[in-house]
């Protein structure tokens, strides 16, 4: 996994810019993060701010910036969601690097949030190319509180294992950005 993580890494050092949010973004994303008292600088906070070196950070590190009153701005992509009872589904959603590629740190980390059923069935006939051919298709923001981090191990298609951390709680808002690749 470090090894998938490293070439990626190095890719994005060559290729200083990969996603450039346009100025509508830009201006949408804000209006969320002040609406919600969002902290959306979490990121330089864990990594005390050295951009572009894998840290490894520490489940309790991330608590003390998460498990606030405050909610997260998080950019991702949606691996899974899945239905729940009536009135919510569940999405599992990971870290999209072609976004915000400024910091990287071990072990990776993931969310697991419920949101209402009524705003991402919404959300999803407002998008409809939103689960496309391409995995990136369906990139986000989202502001998010979370209540509670756990740590999972993973495996590789190698078997090598890994650890990634996992950010449960609820979204607050979603915003689609679309198709984003190298």
């Amino acid at each position: 996994m470090k090894i998938k993580y490293f070439i990626l890494f190095a890719f994005l050092l060559v290729n200083d810019s990969i996603y450039c949010q346009t100025t509508d973004t830009q201006t949408i994303i804000s209006k969320m993060v002040k609406e919600y008292n969002a902290i959306d600088n979490w990121e330089y906070i864990l990594t005390k701010g050295v951009k572009q070196k894998g840290i490894t950070i520490q489940a309790n590190e991330l608590e003390n910036i998460w498990l606030d009153d405050k909610p997260i701005l998080y950019y991702g992509h949606i691996r899974e969601s899945i239905e729940r009872a009536t009135s919510h589904y569940l999405l599992y959603i990971d870290r999209n690097p072609f976004i915000d590629f400024k910091y990287f740190y071990y072990p990776e980390i993931r969310l697991s949030l419920t949101i209402q059923k009524t705003i991402f069935d919404a959300f999803l006939n407002h998008h409809t190319e939103f689960y496309g051919e391409y995995e990136f298709n369906n990139s986000i923001a989202l502001i998010a509180h979370i209540d509670s981090i756990s740590s999972s191990t993973e495996y590789d298609d190698n078997g090598y294992d890994y650890e990634v951390l996992i950010g449960h709680g609820k979204i607050l808002d979603i915003k689609y950005l679309g198709f984003v690749s190298m």
